[in-house]
Order: structure tokens, then C-alpha cells, then sequence
């Protein structure tokens, strides 16, 4: 039954594909019919034989053209239809699977982009003790960062509708708005729950493209999936939560002592084994020297081990300037590397796990630096501007090769990438083989506001995507 389907879909596609072609062969068929008829029998041409060219040669070819138009137009209804009930499959299917409030979050603001050209997508939900929205999750898979400012929180008219309406769901945004800026437009879908609006979800498209009526249908029809999610969704279990918090928290320490404190103790291991062994000390020098060397890096652990306890009191708040040119000078005078750093702008307060974060980035950075670059200078750059803060560390060495860059350093550059993704900053590493190489880190003061509110709602698990 299938296969008969099937094929009776692939003649009906292909007689409408080339029903153009097919209305010119009936008429000329037609009339080559008549006129050959003629022919033969060598009757004259009358009123009788006009009828039959009229009718064969342009009556027939037109009814059977406007039948293929009513079998176009069923089957863009139904292939229409299709669609929409498959997204529709497909949207309740991933909001069944999401496990807490987060996951529902990010659900909503990617399902657009499966079948819109979408360029940012926004979510706002009541505000607890507000007569406003709160912006929750946001997507922006084309950008680094939202490319014009958006406040935390909305007015329920803010896409330009004083009161909305149940039936007139998705509608474009009034101008003007402050995406018109940027180059462009957007449309807003209300989340109603009977007559009373649960949320707003904000869609962000170039100026020079619109939402098709397709496209405006399905989203129409799925914002009830939506609603529903949005209902039933609860936060985890809060010893669930804690129990993967504190198994997170160990891995990372287990990286961290891996990456700084591990390899230290390595390096004396080997050292100490070499000097114990049965062998006579030939140069005494290099004996002096090798005593020195481990000296120096016993008293580098102790002073790793003092900071990163330090670093692990949430509590305490530490000079990020401070702290990173302190890590940038203790690797300059270990691998005799000049050194300059730039700051500019005023320090913002940073929670201190995104602190350790970055200290944690950039630690291994100069390890890598020190260990793999050859280089003979650095330099640590510090941007606070007023969204975000931006460090830089860049060395003349050699480089790499970008395209294994997961093999440089060992894993040092996955790490990195890791705990930058912990605190949704954006981490890019610029190499060119032969000239150097450049870590950028961006983090977002925006980011730290948002988490505050989260938790201060109890939206565990809430996070702000940031395309990588």
C-alpha cells in the first residue's frame, strides 16, 4: 500500500511539475489530429471540424490545466499541513524529553530556527512581583553577542500590542524598535494560558526577510505545546541539583590539580629519582642547578595550593587585575619572558567562581606559553567596557597550527574551552604558525545579572546561550 502511494504521489508530482508542457502537447496533439483527419479523407474544412479543433485543441487542454491546478493546490494544503503537524510531532517530542525548567527554555527559543530564517530569539516571562516580563533564556546562533541592548525587564506591550489578543497570535513588531538598528525586525508570539498571557516570545529575522504564512501557522499552532511545557515544567529534585553540583565542583578541581599542582609534583618526582639513584654526581654544577630548579617549583606548588584554597572560598572576592598580572609575572620570571600588560577601564565586582574561572583559563594559557610556545615576550591585556570585560594574552613563539589545535598543549586548550563554557563566556584562540599566538577571553556582565535573578526565582539550571 505504501509503494502504491507513493507512486500515485510521484505522478501526481511530476504531471503538475510539467503541466505547461503537457497543456501544449494536448493542443498541438489536437489539432495535428484534425488537420491530418483532413487530410485523409480530403474533407473540406467547416463549421464541424472548427468545433472538434475548438473543443479537442483548446477546451480539453484547458480543463485539464485547471484540474492540475486544483491537484496543485491540494497538495501544497496537504504537504502544508504535513509540515505543520510534523513540527508540531517534533516540538512536544523535545519538550517531553527536557528534564528541568532550563531545558524547556532552550527548546522554545531553538524551534524556530528549524524552519525560520530566525537570527535571535528571546523569551520573557512574568516577573515574580512585577506588572513586567523578565527576560529568561536567550539565543543567538549568528552572533557573539545580542547586537542591540534589550532591558532585563519588558512591559507586557513592549512588541507594540497594548493588549493582546488570544486570536491574533504571532504579529510583527510596531515601530520603532530598537533591533531597527541593527539592521532588523521581529515578531511577537503571545503565550496565553486561557485569556491571561504567560510569556512573550520575541523572534529576530534580517530586515530584508518575512515569516511566510506557513511558518506563521506553525508557530501559531504549537505556542499551546509551548504553554503546556511551560505549566508543567519543575525544577529538579534540589539533592538531585546538589549532587551534580558537587560532582562538578570535583572534576574540576580534579583538572585543576591535574593541570597546575600535579604536574609540579611530576617534574620533582623524576627529579628526585634521578638524583637517588646509585650513579655519582659527575657535575656538580648541574646537580646545583637541578636542586635550585626544584626549589623553585616547590615553592610554586605551595604558592598554587595556598590560591587555589583561596580561590575555592566562594565568599571571598579577589583583584582579577591583580590576581592575573601576579600569575602573568610568576611565568615570566620562570621562563625568562618579558612581559607587558594594559588595563584599561574600572573593575566591575565578578561572582567569584567566574574569577577563579578566568584565573583557571589563563593559568593554563601561560603554562602553555611557558611549556610549548618558545616564546621570548608576552603580553596580558585587561578591557572592563560597560557590558563586559575582555582579557587577552598574546606571545611572539612559534604558534600552531589552528587545525590541531586540540593536540597543542595536550589538552589545555579543551579545558580552557570547558571552563569557559561553565560561566557562558566566549573563549577564542587565534594561532598563525611562526607569529604567535592570541587567547580572548569575553564574558559578559549581563550573564552575572541574569544567573542572580535565576536563582533568586528558583530556576535551577537556568542558563544564557551563547553560540560557541
Amino acid at each position: 500500500m505504501d509503494d502504491s502511494w507513493r507512486f500515485r504521489d510521484k505522478v501526481i508530482n511530476s504531471l503538475i511539475e510539467h503541466r505547461w508542457l503537457l497543456l501544449l502537447l494536448l493542443t498541438a496533439s489536437a489539432f495535428l489530429f484534425e488537420l491530418w483527419e483532413n487530410l485523409v479523407e480530403q474533407e473540406p474544412v467547416d463549421i464541424h471540424v472548427v468545433r472538434e479543433m475548438l473543443f479537442y485543441g483548446v477546451l480539453f487542454p484547458a480543463a485539464a490545466f485547471l484540474l492540475l491546478n486544483g491537484l496543485l493546490k491540494a497538495q501544497e494544503e496537504r504537504n502544508s499541513i504535513a509540515s505543520q503537524q510534523e513540527r508540531s510531532r517534533q516540538l512536544k517530542e523535545k519538550l517531553s524529553q527536557a528534564k528541568d525548567v532550563a531545558a524547556v527554555y532552550q527548546t522554545i527559543v531553538t524551534f524556530p530556527e528549524s524552519f525560520a530564517p530566525v537570527l535571535g530569539a528571546v523569551l520573557f516571562l512574568p516577573a515574580a512581583g512585577k506588572a513586567a516580563l523578565e527576560r529568561v533564556v536567550e539565543r543567538w546562533p549568528m552572533h557573539p553577542e545580542r547586537p542591540f541592548p534589550l532591558p532585563i525587564t519588558i512591559p507586557y506591550d513592549f512588541c507594540g500590542a497594548t493588549l493582546h489578543q488570544p486570536n491574533r497570535g504571532l504579529h510583527p513588531f510596531v515601530s520603532p524598535h530598537p533591533a531597527e538598528e541593527a539592521g532588523l525586525h521581529g515578531y511577537c508570539l503571545p503565550l496565553f494560558r486561557g485569556e491571561v498571557v504567560v510569556g512573550l516570545l520575541h523572534l529576530y529575522l534580517p530586515a530584508s526577510k518575512n515569516l511566510t504564512a506557513d511558518q506563521i501557522s506553525i508557530l501559531n499552532q504549537t505556542a499551546a505545546a509551548m504553554v503546556l511545557a511551560l505549566g508543567t515544567a519543575v525544577a529538579p529534585n534540589v539533592e538531585v541539583i546538589q549532587a551534580a553540583a558537587a560532582s562538578d565542583e570535583r572534576k574540576r578541581i580534579a583538572r585543576h590539580l591535574h593541570d597546575t599542582i600535579g604536574q609540579s609534583l611530576a617534574y620533582l618526582q623524576l627529579k628526585l629519582t634521578e638524583l637517588s639513584a646509585d650513579e655519582v654526581v659527575a657535575d656538580l654544577a648541574s646537580f646545583h642547578q637541578d636542586l635550585e630548579r626544584m626549589r623553585d617549583i616547590s615553592n610554586e606548588v605551595y604558592e598554587q595550593v595556598r590560591q587555589s584554597v583561596l580561590m575555592m572560598q566562594t565568599d571571598n572576592n579577589i583583584n582579577l587585575n591583580e590576581a592575573l598580572i601576579n600569575q602573568a609575572k610568576s611565568t615570566a620570571k620562570q621562563a625568562e619572558l618579558g612581559l607587558n600588560y594594559v588595563l584599561e577601564g574600572q573593575p566591575q565586582t565578578l561572582p567569584p567562581l567566574v574569577q577563579r574561572k578566568i584565573l583557571f583559563i589563563f593559568r593554563e594559557a601561560l603554562n602553555n606559553v611557558q611549556r610549548h610556545a618558545q616564546a621570548t615576550a608576552v603580553q596580558l591585556t585587561i578591557i572592563w567596557d560597560a557590558d563586559a570585560v575582555t582579557v587577552e594574552l598574546s606571545d611572539n613563539g612559534v604558534g600552531f597550527n589552528s587545525q590541531n589545535g586540540a593536540a597543542h598543549g595536550h589538552f589545555g586548550l579543551l579545558i580552557m574551552a570547558q571552563r569557559a563554557e561553565e560561566i557562558n563566556a566566549h573563549l577564542s584562540v587565534t594561532a598563525v604558525p611562526g607569529q604567535g599566538t592570541k587567547v580572548s577571553l569575553w564574558y559578559p556582565y549581563a550573564v552575572t545579572h541574569e544567573l542572580t535573578a535565576a536563582r533568586a526565582n528558583g530556576l535551577n539550571g537556568y542558563e544564557r546561550i551563547i553560540p560557541e
